[in-house]
């Protein structure tokens, strides 16, 4: 019974790996690639959010948050507000600054 529950507990957890932000759920992800980061970029109103999935070594995790602007940009067609930008190596989260029509 013990590794049942150890089982889906695992599954869970790496179910949630790749999880949307709650104001993001149901919003379809674009993956988007940028200098061999993988990213799933959702947006939704003036909002982005670019989780990044595949491994990416510790010396490359400050380039992460730029990279993630860059998906960010090319799935929105938006510029990013780079003092917006906020998150970590696995989840970025920024405002977009989109052209009036």
């Amino acid at each position: 019974m013990r590794r049942i529950l150890l089982g889906l507990f695992g599954v869970f957890l790496i179910a949630g790996c790749d999880s949307p932000h709650p104001k993001m759920m149901g919003v379809k992800a674009q993956e988007i690639t940028v200098e061999g980061s993988t990213f799933r970029v959702r947006t939704k109103g003036e909002i982005a959010e670019a989780i990044r999935v595949g491994f990416v070594p510790f010396s490359e995790h400050a380039q992460i948050p730029m990279r993630a602007v860059v998906a960010m940009e090319e799935a929105s067609g938006c510029d990013v507000d780079q003092r917006s930008v906020k998150g970590d190596p696995a989840l970025i989260v920024a405002r977009l600054k989109c052209p009036k029509s």
